[in-house]
């Protein structure tokens, strides 16, 4: 058990979503940019929601996961209940469920628009200052994707930012421990929170923790296919063929911002270590195998936010990093079929 000053710090730590009471809209009684948190998220997750159904890649995948899930968990259950539970058991459930009462098209269209929702919303309202670029976050292709073509991916990402922005912490910790039995590569992302507060409580310099980084990072690249053939999860073989998509440029844009963070300071480090470790086992696996990729995706948008606070000529490096990032990805994707995500590209 805890005690009660690690609770505290915990509470004040990036684990919180960097919400005090000074930035909180509703303890200001921001009411007004709360209604309008809402109306810009239904209006982001409607629009996403009434996109072509077969215009995307693994929409098939997704609308046989909402007429047949209940069969694949049935077979999965056979197997035992080990293998069942690493084999996102609670997506299989929400498919099983929606489809008493809708048909596979809209099971796909409502998971579509609670994802993309939940995700919008708790951000939006929890950093009101920071509204155009966090609605900017919202629209970079890498988050964008997890609401089109990886849906099961964003809809783990909702329940564990539900969960991280809760200030609740039996409901933070069970929304976080929830997302992996949506999606797998939240097992991995738990494993590197819990090793992310051992880390900090036992106070190791930032020389050793940044090397403890790169050491995780690497045994998560090279072990993480090999865990997950073992425990029979589903992913092992889609981690063992997939195809890496790296480029130089990417590596040296995400390894200049993790500089800008460093240079922050170890205040700045501690408060949003977790989006910095995300960022150094990434970078630390990312000419290797993807496990480290979908770690990143998943928690891109911590990555994101935590440089809000960053201060003087570091802040505007990220600027110019993000921006730079963000129009040259949208730049590439004009010329693609549904900007990459067409079911044919």
């Amino acid at each position: 058990m805890l005690s009660n000053k690690e609770n505290e710090f915990l509470m004040n730590s990036e684990l919180t979503g960097g919400i005090s009471a000074k930035t909180n809209p509703l303890e200001n009684g921001q009411e007004k940019y709360l209604f309008f948190s809402l109306l810009i998220s239904i209006t982001y997750a409607t629009i996403l929601t009434y996109l072509p159904i077969d215009g995307f890649r693994d929409r098939d995948n997704y609308l046989i996961y909402a007429e047949y899930s209940l069969d694949i968990f049935q077979s999965h259950l056979d197997q035992g209940l080990g293998y069942t539970l690493v084999n996102e058991p609670l997506w299989l459930l929400i498919n099983i469920l929606l489809s008493f009462f809708l048909y596979p098209e809209d099971c796909v269209r409502v998971i579509v628009f609670f994802s993309s929702f939940v995700v919008s919303f708790v951000i939006l309202r929890a950093y009101p200052k920071y509204f155009l670029l966090i609605f900017l976050f919202l629209l970079v292709p890498q988050v964008l994707k997890n609401h089109i073509i990886h849906l099961r991916q964003g809809m783990a990402i909702a329940v564990f930012l539900f969960g991280w922005f809760s200030k609740n912490t039996s409901i933070r910790w069970l929304f976080i421990i929830l997302s992996s039995f949506i999606h797998s590569s939240f097992f991995f992302i738990l494993v590197l929170l819990l090793l992310n507060n051992i880390f900090l409580m036992l106070s190791f310099s930032w020389g050793w923790l940044l090397f403890f980084y790169v050491l995780v990072g690497l045994f998560l690249d090279f072990a993480g296919a090999g865990l997950a053939t073992h425990l029979g999860a589903r992913q092992a073989d889609e981690l063992q063929s997939l195809e890496m998509k790296t480029s130089g440029l990417g590596f040296l844009l995400w390894l200049f911002f993790s500089g800008i963070l460093i240079l922050e300071g170890k205040n700045f480090m501690r408060r949003y270590s977790f989006s910095l470790f995300v960022l150094i086992v990434y970078l630390s696996g990312y000419f290797f195998l993807p496990v480290t990729a979908r770690v990143f995706e998943s928690t891109l948008l911590l990555v994101l936010i935590s440089s809000l606070y960053l201060t003087s000529y570091r802040k505007l490096a990220f600027y110019g990093i993000f921006t730079f990032y963000f129009f040259f990805d949208w730049y590439q994707r004009l010329e693609w079929s549904a900007f990459g995500w067409g079911a044919t590209s």
